[in-house]
This record gives C-alpha cells, structure tokens and sequence, in this order.
C-alpha cells in the first residue's frame, strides 16, 4: 500500500490543493451573495454573459 502511495503522491497532494482552492472560492461565492442587496440582479447578469457566450460559440 506504501508503494501505491509514493506512486500517486504528487497527485494526490495536487487534488487535495485544487479541492481546497475550489472550497475557498465557494466561500467567497456565498459570502458575497449573502452580502448582496439584490441578488436577482446578478442571476440575470449571470444568464445574460452565458446566453452572450453560447452565441459567440456558436458563430465562430
């Protein structure tokens, strides 16, 4: 089990740095949306860049 460790190291330890860097930005994620006065803005500016998005995927 050792050898199957020292093997995955190096993987293992980037997983758990991107896991972690993920946990924070959802943190910040909610925090500031528990902080905004308006939400229902940002869901509508959110789903407008995404419409903008899928058009410029599609044209090019």
């Amino acid at each position: 089990m050792s050898d199957l460790f020292n093997n995955y190291e190096e993987s293992i330890q980037l997983s758990h740095q991107h896991s972690f860097q993920i946990l924070n930005h959802l943190k910040i994620i909610i925090s500031t949306l528990e902080n905004m006065e308006n939400p229902e803005e940002l869901t509508k500016e959110v789903y407008r860049d995404s419409i903008i998005k899928k058009y410029e995927m599609l044209e090019d």
